[in-house]
This record gives C-alpha cells, structure tokens and sequence, in this order.
C-alpha cells in the first residue's frame, strides 16, 4: 500500500504494477485518485448493505460526467439524470476543427 493509499500488485520482472486499487474504485474516490473516462462509481444499497444500489456517477467518453439512477430490479437502462457537469469536449474539438 502507498502512502496514499492505493494498494498496488507488482510483477516480480516489471517495474509497473499489475492491478492498483485507484485504477478500478467501486463505491468511493479518495484524494488523488480520478475517474477515468469511460469508469463509474456506484452507491451501495444503504449503510449496512454494500450490495450496488441505484446510483451511478459516470465519467463519460467525452468527458462529461453525470449522476444517473439505474432501473431496479433490471439494472439496464438509466431512469433520470441528476447532475449533468456539461464538460465534454464535444465543444472544444469542433472549434479546433473549425
């Protein structure tokens, strides 16, 4: 474990780790660790269940990231959007293109 708090499993013959804990976060960030694009947190059902409950906060391809429910009991399709951050890149690359 790092003093900052990931756990880290390195190969005997590498210098660069097999798995790291803030590369793959379930239910909570810690400071300096980041959500990838593309990666999401979820809620767990309550505060003695940690089975996944039905709150998702999706870190986008395009860099948006956005709090959303998830159907219960299918767990397929999103229901509502909370929070939209409106960051993605979308923007940025079409004034550079253009």
């Amino acid at each position: 474990m790092n003093d900052n708090g990931n756990f880290v499993v390195m190969g005997s013959d590498s210098n660069d780790p097999l798995w790291e804990s803030f590369r793959n976060p379930t239910n909570t960030l810690l400071p300096n660790q980041t959500l990838e694009r593309g990666s999401f947190l979820v809620s767990q059902k309550s505060q003695a269940n940690f089975t996944q409950g039905r709150f998702y906060l999706r870190m986008l391809d395009n860099g948006n990231m956005v709090l959303v429910t998830q159907s219960v009991p299918s767990n397929m399709d999103y229901d509502d959007e909370y929070y939209n951050t409106q960051t993605s890149d979308t923007n940025k690359c079409n004034k550079l293109r253009g």
